[in-house]
């Protein structure tokens, strides 16, 4: 096995904890799950391909569509347009911020809350 595939990825608790909240199916967690993988420098959004994650999961390439999209019109990510680096393959970056501000306001709302039960 190489690095790659002994690593770990980070997932943020919040999320684990809020999956109800956020309305996501276990299909839309493991897509989510598997494009955080693939995060690996905050400034430089992922960019798995959706055939890829279709493999890990064992689903159909348009199951995974489904997820990505309904991940997208939840307003957690959005898979942005076709680009070129370098002159290489084009790739399709996935944008994050979304799930980026949503964890964070449930943090916030998270630590008002203990504030509050702790005067």
């Amino acid at each position: 096995m190489t690095d790659a595939e002994t690593g770990y990825t980070p997932v943020p608790d919040i999320l684990i904890r809020s999956q109800n909240r956020l309305q996501l199916s276990a299909t839309e967690m493991v897509v989510l799950l598997n494009i955080l993988l693939h995060w690996w420098k905050p400034e430089e959004w992922p960019f798995p391909r959706i055939s890829t994650i279709s493999k890990r999961m064992g689903i159909g390439r348009r199951t995974v569509e489904r997820a990505i999209r309904s991940l997208q019109e939840k307003d957690l990510l959005t898979h942005l347009r076709s680009e070129s680096i370098d002159g290489g393959p084009s790739i399709r970056r996935f944008d994050l911020s979304g799930l980026v501000n949503t964890l964070e306001q449930f943090v916030e709302e998270s630590e008002r809350f203990k504030s509050k039960q702790d005067k």
